[in-house]
């Protein structure tokens, strides 16, 4: 998941989120979440005194990638869902989903007091 998530959470680092930002990144996270593509195998090894799991490699035999591609629609859904308003008015635009985190591109710093 660390890969997944990453890019995003590097840029917010230790950053004090307002309630809108720690919703939005609640949303992209359980998003990403429903993007994974494939079932972790685990295979159990017994030893003396302890039980190892290991973790089988995910990609497996397959060369698709492990996420689905982003779907700005869905994600849309999403974070209406966590904002508990319309999908019209999160994502006003076809390809344009309103952003707490984020404003051309650079992150938005935002005080607890701010309106939304």
């Amino acid at each position: 998941m660390k890969y997944a998530f990453e890019k995003v959470y590097e840029r917010i680092g230790k950053l004090k989120l307002h309630w809108a930002q720690f919703a939005e990144v609640t949303a992209r996270t359980f998003y990403d979440l429903s993007r994974f593509n494939r079932v972790p195998k685990f295979m159990l090894v017994e030893g003396k005194d302890r039980v190892h799991a290991v973790l089988n490699p995910l990609g497996g035999l397959s060369g698709k990638p492990l996420f689905e591609n982003w779907n700005t629609h869905d994600y849309a859904k999403a974070l209406a869902f966590y904002f508990r308003c319309s999908e019209q008015q999160i994502h006003p635009e076809p390809d344009k989903v309103l952003s707490w985190l984020f404003r051309a591109g650079k992150l938005r710093r935002m005080r607890p007091d701010d309106p939304v």
